[in-house]
């Protein structure tokens, strides 16, 4: 053997003559292997005047005197070019971008298994931008880990206090923190806090379309199970006439004259009146019956279905009523500098510590407040909204969705306050329309497009 093994240093031989020249070349290779420092790492040519013993790695595309040498390191040696082919595993520090480098058999790239390499001031404080365990990181994710099983465990050698956390931290709630679960690169799962504060687990058959499976408040620390029908779809109306605004005796299918309910009182001086009828059959769906007025037709329109099912033809009678702001000033409200009048609320009796209440609502001539006091959530179409904001219903929205999620502290409540619902008129004159009001014990989430929610009376009568 005439050379070394690892960095092919030449031996001196027992009969070689000018035994210096051998120990001079081994000493070249040291001077230019050992502790590698080059210059640079992106020049295809020779530097105009490089000076004796600097180093380079020949970028790829090299020619001139560096032609056919990419990836090799260049030493100036007495004033000529000489090349050395980096072995896997060695280390170069490149001194114009203060990074370090490794060859891995074909190419020079990061120590951290990143594309950047490791800098000077990364090395002096024990940070490095990017690393990959197993995989390569990227501008996207700084760390990258490609195993089988993570194992995160409480320090056991350094005094510590025994416990394991892991923090994910985000910028503002608007922003996301959180863990994806995929299967082949494909979103799953996604479980934390995801466009807000409120913590959630959602799930997707596809990638695409998502479902949340579970909802924690922020605030109140409420679970909500959106795609659990446990309550929804047992919803019981507290009120013996269904909201149909037909009368207590209205169970049948087909309906009276309007009657106004005890369970919502007028104030202020407003007054009610029957401003329509959805009509079972019809004439607005080819059906055989009257027309709907055209307040009732736009709600059927909203909560119903088209098509050949004869969902906005048939279907439960229900009225719809009109409350005019009558001239009293009592029991104010203001938002945004203007005055707002109780024009109704729900009747003070007896009450759950609980309950949920669901209507739909449309402002005629102006904007209508719905209050939202201390321990309640009201939802406008789907939309929270906490105290202190009231929700501002607009003409131009059309109807409504309106649900009241209402707790209150019994130990601190006379046992009929606060009013579930209550409605603010801007001024004498201006009408507002409800229809379908139902109260519910509990709370509990009510679809939009619920329409009239049956009371227990419906099947006892």
């Amino acid at each position: 053997m005439e050379n070394t093994p690892n960095l092919n240093l030449p031996y001196i031989l027992p009969s070689q003559a000018q035994k210096h020249v051998t120990h001079n070349e081994a000493l070249q290779l040291l001077d230019a292997f050992v502790q590698l420092s080059v210059l640079d790492r992106d020049l295809t040519t020779p530097p105009a005047i490089p000076a004796e013993g600097s180093r380079y790695i020949v970028a790829s595309g090299a020619s001139g005197a560096w032609a056919g040498q990419d990836g090799l390191v260049a030493c100036l040696l007495d004033g000529a070019w000489e090349f050395y082919a980096p072995a896997e595993g060695w280390i170069a520090w490149v001194s114009d971008e203060d990074k370090l480098l490794a060859w891995n058999g074909t190419a020079w790239g990061a120590v951290s298994g990143g594309g950047d390499g490791i800098t000077l001031a990364e090395l002096a404080n024990g940070t490095v931008k990017r690393m990959g365990v197993n995989t390569l990181s990227d501008d996207a994710n700084h760390l990258a880990v490609k195993t089988d099983a993570v194992l995160f465990s409480h320090d056991d050698v350094t005094p510590g206090t025994g416990d394991m956390r892991a923090t994910i931290n985000k910028k503002e709630p608007a922003k996301d923190a959180g863990l994806v679960f995929q299967t082949a690169w494909s979103t799953r799962a996604l479980l934390g806090l995801y466009g807000s504060d409120n913590f959630a687990l959602k799930v997707s058959p596809n990638g695409t379309l998502f479902y949340d499976a579970l909802r924690v408040d922020a605030a109140t620390g409420r679970i909500e199970l959106p795609a659990t029908n446990m309550l929804t779809d047992f919803a019981i109306n507290l009120y013996q006439d269904s909201g149909r605004f037909a009368g207590e005796g209205a169970v049948d299918i087909v309906i009276g004259a309007f009657s106004f309910p005890r369970y919502l009182v007028l104030y202020n001086g407003s007054t009610v009146r029957g401003v329509g009828k959805f009509i079972t059959d019809n004439s607005d769906y080819s059906g055989a019956g009257a027309a709907l007025a055209p307040e009732v037709r736009s709600l059927i329109d909203m909560i119903r279905d088209a098509g050949a099912a004869g969902y906005r033809r048939w279907g439960l009678e229900f009225w719809v009523a009109e409350i005019t702001a009558g001239g009293g000033t009592a029991a104010s409200l203001t938002h945004n500098g203007a005055a707002y009048y109780t024009s109704c609320f729900t009747r003070q009796q007896v009450r759950a510590p609980a309950h949920t209440f669901h209507a739909y609502l449309r402002a005629v001539d102006s904007a209508v407040l719905v209050p939202v006091h201390s321990g309640a959530r009201v939802f406008k179409n789907g939309v929270e909204f906490r105290s202190p904001n009231p929700v501002l219903v607009a003409p131009s929205e059309g109807w409504v969705s309106i649900t009241i999620q209402d707790t209150t502290n019994p130990r601190s409540s006379y046992g009929y306050e606060p009013m579930i619902f209550r409605v603010y008129a801007r001024q004498a004159g201006h009408r507002w329309q409800i229809a379908c009001p139902a109260l519910m014990g509990g709370l509990t989430k009510v679809s939009d497009d619920i329409g009239i929610i049956a009371g227990a009376n419906s099947w006892a009568a």
